[in-house]
């Protein structure tokens, strides 16, 4: 699995990144506290050692991880920001891509939300660090010009755009008792999903205008 070069171990395969991607799903599944190095490696289908040769510290591993499941969580955000189309059609982007990430990633926000109850001074700087990356300025503009026009009544873009990952999260954490009591099965659950970006949109849209 590894050949030796003097003091340096030089792995063939599986490669870095296929230890992290294992890593995500032990931790995305157990947290952070639940997952041990051994789940992780028994599903990297590697050695304890060859791991912690990649990752000294289930700390550091988890660290990668977490940055790499919050960064998923935002779409292309500046990207949706520069394009030239209606307020309207950028908030309906915006709302089929978080939908979209959720339904590929249904356990991320139980996860998230675990997390903020175990470490959350950690993941608001993970969070803090990915709001710095983004173009609020160019989101602030926007909306700015938006309410000089009449296009929307005078608001704060942030409780605006709260209100798209908020209206998309919480069916997710809430998909265990939805399933169970409408009833229904994942795909239907999906499908439900898919129907409630327009009336997400609607709804954000609805409580801009003047």
């Amino acid at each position: 699995m590894f050949t030796q070069k003097g003091n340096i171990f030089e792995m063939n395969n599986p490669t870095r990144s296929h230890i992290k991607e294992a890593a995500k799903r032990v931790f995305l599944q157990k947290g952070y506290e639940g997952a041990r190095m051994r789940d992780i490696a028994e599903e990297a289908q590697i050695n304890k050692g060859l791991l912690h040769y990649y990752f000294k510290s289930k700390k550091r591993l988890f660290m990668e991880v977490l940055g790499e499941v919050i960064q998923s969580l935002s779409p292309d955000f500046d990207a949706i920001v520069r394009l030239e189309v209606s307020l309207e059609e950028k908030i309906a982007l915006f709302v089929d891509l978080y939908v979209e990430t959720l339904i590929k990633n249904p356990i991320i926000p139980p996860f998230i939300v675990g997390e903020l109850q175990r470490d959350p001074d950690t993941l608001i700087k993970e969070l803090s660090e990915l709001q710095g990356r983004a173009d609020l300025e160019g989101l602030f503009l926007m909306f700015q010009r938006e309410i000089d026009s009449g296009h929307i009544r005078a608001t704060s873009p942030v409780q605006a755009f709260m209100n798209i990952p908020a209206l998309c999260v919480f069916p997710f954490l809430m998909k265990p008792a939805l399933i169970r009591l409408m009833p229904m099965n994942e795909e239907a659950f999906n499908n439900l999903m898919r129907i409630r970006k327009r009336e997400v949109t609607d709804m954000i849209i609805n409580s801009l205008k003047c």
